[in-house]
């Protein structure tokens, strides 16, 4: 290719960028409309179920060179300027800034939204509920280490609805100021981060010390002070650090993925592919939980998760978590969750929200 080819080339480039700036300006305008519309409606600008069926038809059509998590990162920004347009969209989350639940809340919501780190996940709950921001983005279990105890534990204090889930695979990578891992005199992270590398770390960086942080952006950060230091955090940490990562994916189960629920004050519509999440305590019978579970046999309701967890304030008391297909307002999944409420002590419903594969 000689020089000349290159200029065309480039020429064309930006023939195209020009008519990709011209159509999303287009796009933005709409976007405007709708938003008055809603507005005017008293509807949620908010719509899960319409984004993920906006990019599940755009992975389908897209026919070319483009990969499908490529398109969805695209799009999910094109989608969080056009909610910035509407009116800004504000939510919490888990703090610092760099932690897995802000590059949840990222991939959520965009980088045109309002993103506000929380010191606590009360914090969040909190915020949602005595409406600082519109959203709150929760941790509510691992593939790999269970469930969060303590974001189901806040579900029992505070009558907030869950409109969306988001599911992150957690990838960690050893980050520092130099590539050479003969350089490296220690490393930083989280505890949790930390076990879950420990092969790695141990195959790879053997009788390099180990040293505890409050969070894996907190690593990041002190290993951009000292040379010859690592951390192993998320990407996000290396970018905000000016770190390089030196080896990607250290860590020693391949799927692991972190699943996040998005909290709102309204719950949210029906998208045609959803899931509701529900807690209850079940009477203290013979066979309470049997026939507590039999209703949704009976009604072919597949159950996705079902998690017990003990009440603080009572010895020997359990509440259960559990998600089932369809949504709340489905006349068979209404009927079936009233019917297992004969055999509760008391049942709340969390929310329903479009399922994500």
């Amino acid at each position: 290719m000689g020089k000349n080819d290159l200029t065309e080339l480039r020429r064309k480039i930006d023939k195209i960028d020009e008519g990709i700036v011209d159509l999303l300006n287009q796009r933005q305008a709409l976007a405007k409309e709708i938003g008055q519309y809603k507005n005017s409606q008293g509807l949620s600008l908010f719509d899960p179920g319409r984004e993920e069926e906006l990019l599940a038809r755009l992975k389908k059509i897209n026919g070319g060179v483009l990969s499908p998590k490529a398109l969805e990162h695209i799009y999910r920004e094109i989608i969080s300027a056009s909610l910035a347009a509407q009116a800004p969209i504000s939510a919490g989350y888990l703090g610092p800034e760099a932690t897995f639940s802000h590059e949840a809340a990222l991939q959520q919501f965009g980088r045109s939204a309002r993103l506000i780190a929380q010191e606590s996940l009360r914090e969040v709950f909190q915020g949602v509920d005595r409406g600082r921001f519109a959203y709150g983005v929760v941790p509510v279990e691992n593939s790999s280490q269970g469930g969060v105890g303590e974001t189901l534990d806040l579900f029992l204090e505070y009558d907030l609805k869950v409109c969306q889930e988001i599911q992150l695979r957690i990838s960690h990578n050893l980050m520092g100021q130099t590539e050479d891992l003969k350089e490296i005199k220690k490393v930083y992270s989280h505890p949790q981060v930390l076990s879950q590398c420990a092969r790695w770390l141990a195959a790879n960086l053997p009788g390099v010390p180990l040293l505890e942080s409050s969070s894996s952006a907190a690593a990041a950060r002190q290993a951009a002070k000292e040379k010859g230091t690592a951390a192993v955090a998320s990407k996000i940490a290396a970018e905000m650090n000016d770190l390089q990562i030196i080896i990607r994916g250290i860590e020693d189960a391949e799927q692991n993925v972190t699943r996040f629920l998005v909290l709102s004050s309204v719950p949210g519509p029906k998208s045609g592919r959803d899931k509701t999440s529900i807690i209850l305590a079940i009477e203290d019978k013979p066979g309470a939980l049997f026939h507590l579970l039999e209703p949704f046999n009976l009604s072919n309701i597949n159950l996705t998760k079902i998690e017990s967890r003990p009440m603080k304030h009572e010895a020997w008391k359990y509440v259960f978590f559990i998600d089932v297909e369809g949504h709340i307002d489905d006349g068979p999944v209404h009927r079936t969750v009233e019917s297992a409420r004969n055999w509760c002590q008391w049942l709340k419903v969390l929310g329903s929200y479009p399922r994500v594969d």
